[in-house]
């Protein structure tokens, strides 16, 4: 005759298979599990980068599995522009643009380390600004060394933003983030400012004569 223990630890152990073989992908729809993720966002509002749910382990593989669809689909991109139009999701992925939309659009990050170092710059932007009263940083900054390459990789990502097929780390987190601290998406160069200056007085010369 087998001891109490034994006996009941070979009851327990169709128990004990299910939870190791548990997955939370099978178990809850997508929806379900973005609901979840956009409520632990709304509860760390106070912090200024995206903060991973690692309380909640059943959602925090949701959120690296959906890391890894996207890096699939990054990575099939080329296939998917060769394949039939038809589908915007991409082979060896189930993340399709609305999806991806839908994630960005509550701060979700893609790359916890790029997020981090962009977080940063905007850290050294909003400082700028509070100092010198505007967003217009010079290519080199003494201060800032980063900074002005940082600018100028923005109006870039914005631009390849609004272009259908392009691909940009811009996201509409960030978008609006850089637009409540009125930053500047179009520098017109010297010739044009020199040329607008100019044109303004001879309007006013003209006004003066008549």
């Amino acid at each position: 005759r087998q001891p109490a223990a034994t006996a009941f630890s070979f009851r327990r152990l169709p128990f004990v298979i299910h939870l190791l073989s548990y997955d939370p992908m099978k178990h809850h729809t997508w929806a379900e599990m973005f609901k979840k993720l956009r409520l632990h966002v709304e509860n760390q509002r106070g912090s200024i980068t995206f903060v991973d749910p690692v309380d909640d382990p059943d959602l925090m593989t949701w959120v690296k599995d959906q890391r890894r669809q996207y890096r699939n689909l990054k990575e099939n991109a080329g296939e998917a522009q060769e394949s039939s139009s038809a589908s915007n999701r991409p082979p060896g992925s189930a993340l399709d643009t609305s999806k991806i939309r839908a994630l960005e659009q509550i701060g979700f990050t893609w790359d916890m380390r790029h997020d981090v170092e962009w977080k940063r710059r905007f850290e050294e932007l909003c400082e700028y600004k509070e100092r010198n009263g505007t967003c217009m940083v010079p290519a080199r900054c003494k201060e800032y060394p980063k900074l002005g390459r940082w600018v100028m990789t923005q109006r870039r990502q914005y631009v390849l933003m609004g272009k259908e097929g392009k691909e940009s780390r811009m996201t509409r987190e960030r978008l609006e983030m850089l637009n409540s601290i009125g930053f500047v998406w179009v520098v017109r160069n010297k010739t044009e400012n020199a040329e607008s200056s100019w044109s303004s007085n001879i309007a006013l010369l003209q006004q003066f004569k008549m």
